[in-house]
């Protein structure tokens, strides 16, 4: 008995000390123990950057957790209810909003209606006997995060449907069959020379939201832009940096060694097809001259 109640002691003490270490406090520009270890705190992602010869944290970027959902369907597998567990108590900006799509019988996505609140529906007015549902939390045009897709199966059963007469059937010419079209190639993101830049210690890499024709990319099938560069602390190849693009923007990245880095971008769609990538740009980034009479 005593020993029962010191492993519960010993349990809950391990499970409150792990709570804490996740909630602990962080400051941009305090002190981290580990490069590129991230921590969410108040609804940002924070990642430790080596600054000089210490490790601290960045600045941070907003963070948005993986929606949690649950799908409950009507007696009849027509109408299909869907519920956002996990932001019910999260106040949603006027940009965000959530989206519901499915796929009836591995069929292509349906994207139903886009509701600004946590729950949402959509009906199904087909026979079927499997349906795949996913939840995006969007921002305009772009996706931030998608749940797990949730899988409902009735192995050969199907939704009843009203019986019709059927009409008398008529000789028809076999059709052609129409050869199927493949997907259109994806153009590489538009990164030029003048979208890369560096003052001090720190490059700038900037995208305008187009890809190399000057076109944006259809907002149906856009993930993210990702960057990727080598150089200095990022060794001699090239290594995908783990912040991407998702809206035109400039994104910061910290270099602590005075050398010449190299960067190109790489588009990436949901489905995980990947453009080719853009042509790199370099420089150099050279050591702060010290001040006059130091």
């Amino acid at each position: 008995m005593r020993r029962t109640n010191f492993l519960l002691l010993a349990l809950t003490f391990i499970v409150l000390s792990a709570n804490s270490a996740y909630a602990s406090k962080v400051v941009p520009g305090s002190s981290c123990k580990e490069l590129n270890i991230q921590k969410v705190y108040k609804g940002k992602a924070y990642n430790c950057i080596k600054v000089g010869k210490k490790f601290v944290w960045d600045k941070g970027v907003a963070y948005f957790p993986k929606p949690l959902i649950s799908v409950v369907s009507s007696k009849d597998y027509l109408t299909w209810n869907i519920d956002v567990l996990n932001y019910s108590n999260i106040k949603l900006d006027s940009p965000l909003y959530f989206s519901y799509v499915f796929s009836i019988d591995e069929g292509p996505w349906i994207e139903g209606d886009k509701e600004s609140s946590t729950n949402g529906s959509f009906v199904i007015d087909q026979e079927f006997s499997k349906v795949e549902i996913i939840v995006r939390l969007k921002k305009e045009i772009h996706i931030l995060q998608e749940s797990d897709p949730v899988v409902q199966k009735f192995f050969n059963r199907v939704v009843p449907r009203k019986v019709l007469t059927p009409p008398i059937p008529t000789l028809t010419p076999r059709p052609t069959p129409t050869p199927t079209t493949q997907p259109v190639a994806i153009k590489a993101p538009k990164f030029t020379y003048y979208d890369l830049d560096a003052i001090n210690s720190i490059i700038y890499v900037f995208w305008n939201g187009r890809d190399l024709s000057g076109a944006v990319y259809p907002s149906s099938l856009f993930k993210q832009i990702n960057i990727w560069i080598k150089g200095g602390d990022f060794g001699d190849e090239f290594t995908k940096y783990y912040r991407p693009f998702f809206v035109s923007d400039k994104i910061e990245i910290n270099v602590e060694q005075r050398v010449i880095y190299c960067v190109k971008l790489q588009a990436e769609f949901i489905d995980g097809r990947l453009s080719d990538f853009s042509e790199p740009d370099c420089l150099t980034v050279l050591k702060q001259p010290s001040p006059i009479g130091g």
